[in-house]
């Protein structure tokens, strides 16, 4: 397969669409692609009236067309192209895994050590699901259970920033060695 650089695509634009462009680029007729996929595709709105998406395409070409255009040297915006396999090893541990927080990074290590067969504990602090779905409704139905929401004035801004500032340096551990060891907050209590 052939990685064709830099097409450009309107909003709203089919597959079809991009397939023929990819045809012209290359100056083949627009059956001449026998399988296209879509590797890379990126909004470019640098400019208010012309945004568009900038794509990079796979097609699949016969054994001697392919090397004919990839013998071209001028055209820098093909390459040779071949879709990368990731396998997952499978894991060989002798205790389960465990991982903490079930973010978007926690569920992803989960994930992938489940299908590495690792079984992984997760360990999550917050509420149980019940009392997230409720907390959600709440803030749904009225922001947070504030009533009416106000905007940030400019003093108050400062000050949330201010503080999220120390909440942020708070938590940040200090290497000693092989320890890691969290500074303690201001106001006591539990550091994590």
């Amino acid at each position: 397969m052939i990685l064709l650089r830099d097409l450009r695509l309107a909003p709203g634009e089919d597959m079809d669409a991009l397939r023929r462009r990819a045809a012209k680029k290359l100056g083949l007729r627009p059956g001449g692609i026998r399988a296209a996929k879509l590797v890379r595709r990126s909004l470019d709105a640098r400019k208010k009236d012309d945004i568009h998406y900038v794509c990079s395409l796979a097609v699949e070409l016969g054994e001697q067309e392919e090397a004919r255009l990839l013998a071209r040297k001028e055209n820098r915006e093909l390459t040779a192209w071949q879709e990368k396999e990731y396998a997952i090893p499978q894991a060989a541990c002798a205790e389960r895994p465990v991982v903490v927080g079930f973010g978007p990074a926690g569920m992803f290590a989960a994930l992938l050590l489940a299908y590495a067969g690792a079984r992984p504990i997760v360990l999550e602090r917050g509420g149980d699901v019940d009392s997230r779905l409720a907390a959600v409704e709440r803030f749904r139905a009225g922001g947070a259970g504030r009533g009416k929401q106000r905007p940030v004035r400019r003093g108050r801004r400062r000050h949330l920033f201010r503080r999220q500032a120390e909440h942020r340096h708070a938590r940040q551990p200090h290497r000693l060695g092989a320890a890691a060891v969290l500074r303690p907050r201001r106001s006591g209590g539990d550091p994590l």
